[in-house]
């Protein structure tokens, strides 16, 4: 299999998608109470990020004491604020036969490409970029 494309989001969506998550978590039976710091640590988030994003879901009034009140508030925040992936990643086994199967426009570089010209690298990652 091969990996093609390179993940790259904006930081900021990522940041809030964590601490929605750790907040949206069910409450396990004698599970103490959360506070704020434990929830930014949890999410791997600075303080300050956590603070933002559970106080703009208190304005929203969907979080009250650090328990979500309204997830569907919570998830409609989440939609907000989402930011989709800029560049898709696929396993693809054999990934030059499907494209050359599919007759689509393409450019390979990386390992890929030096196999083609020198003959003599084993192609372990291909970088395919196909026309749109």
């Amino acid at each position: 299999m091969v990996q093609i494309g390179v993940r790259r989001t904006d930081r900021r969506g990522l940041l809030r998608e964590r601490v929605l998550r750790r907040l949206l978590q069910p409450v396990r039976p004698g599970q103490r109470n959360q506070s704020l710091y434990r929830i930014a640590k949890d999410a791997d988030v600075t303080y300050s990020w956590a603070y933002k994003v559970v106080k703009d879901l208190q304005t929203l009034r969907a979080v009250r004491n650090l328990r979500v009140t309204r997830p569907a508030i919570a998830y409609r925040y989440w939609l907000e604020n989402h930011v989709s992936p800029l560049i898709r990643e696929y396993q693809v086994p054999k990934p030059l036969d499907s494209i050359k199967k599919a007759g689509m426009p393409y450019a390979v570089t990386t390992y890929a490409a030096d196999q083609v010209i020198q003959r003599y690298l084993f192609p372990r990652r291909y970088d395919v970029y196909i026309r749109g």
